[in-house]
């Protein structure tokens, strides 16, 4: 998945967040701090955008996301 598609549907689950990315230390790993907890509805979603890594940070959380691993759009618009 693109970096751009994979922000856009960040942005999309998270609508109450400032969604911003940023690099990884690994290459196509990108990283997600958001302020409050998520609801199993977003953990599922997120599993499916690729998370790879989640821990407490600060007031929040951080997400790791493994873009390589990350299907739900490619198999969504093959089927569309």
């Amino acid at each position: 998945m693109s970096p751009e598609t994979h922000e856009k549907e960040l942005k999309t689950l998270f609508l109450d967040q400032k969604v911003k990315t940023t690099p990884g230390d690994e290459n196509n790993v990108v990283k997600l701090v958001i302020n409050r907890e998520l609801s199993r509805q977003e953990l599922g979603h997120c599993f499916s955008l690729g998370m790879c890594g989640i821990k407490r940070s600060g007031a929040g959380l951080s997400i790791s996301f493994d873009l390589s691993k990350a299907m739900l759009n490619e198999i969504y618009f093959k089927l569309s």
